[in-house]
């Protein structure tokens, strides 16, 4: 998840903000990952951040091996690497 906006706007956001904006994303994942992995094993991690800092801090903890990006943004169609995934391909072990 990306970072809540800095200065000012922060101050008229609830105080815990970001905790819930974490928990209803873990908890909408959960759900998801039922629905779709069935008998599959899988391990989610909800993080809050840079995107490809987190990715990569997150990849390094666990010990991936691959680290599989997707991407929509229909005035990128003709890029093969959004910037986000570049950056994590420049960087990653």
């Amino acid at each position: 998840m990306p970072d809540l906006p800095a200065g000012v706007l922060k101050l008229y956001l609830p105080k815990n903000r970001a905790a819930d904006q974490v928990r209803k994303v873990d908890s909408d994942l959960a759900k998801f990952a039922k629905q779709q992995l069935k008998n599959q094993v899988a391990h989610r991690y909800v993080s809050q951040g840079i995107i490809c800092r987190v990715i990569l801090e997150s990849a390094e903890m666990i010990g991936a091996d691959l680290i599989v990006m997707g991407f929509h943004s229909p005035a990128m169609k003709g890029f093969l690497l959004g910037p986000n995934a570049a950056r994590v391909l420049r960087h990653a072990d």
